[in-house]
């Protein structure tokens, strides 16, 4: 988990909050979050990355879509679609 939070750190103190890989490094960690059963950290996470993703990234990126599917996964809302 440690090795997922440095990475994301890492990764928006060089790239910035907004690029592609540090969306996918918060990605990462939101899964391993939710792996560990904490659930409302990969959520909140998520919905941070589904925004970060629609302001930044085109719609069809592949990102913007496994993030969603990761949000409504966890939520079990379909309307994050």
């Amino acid at each position: 988990m440690r090795l997922y939070e440095q990475t994301r750190t890492e990764y928006i103190r060089v790239l910035g909050a907004d690029h592609p890989d540090t969306l996918r490094a918060c990605l990462n960690l939101a899964h391993a979050y939710y792996g560990v059963g904490r659930l409302t950290d990969a959520e909140k996470l998520l919905r941070e990355v589904v925004k970060r993703c629609k302001l930044n990234l085109p719609g069809s990126d592949p990102l913007t879509a496994a993030a969603r599917t990761s949000l409504s996964n966890i939520t079990g809302d379909s309307a994050e679609q």
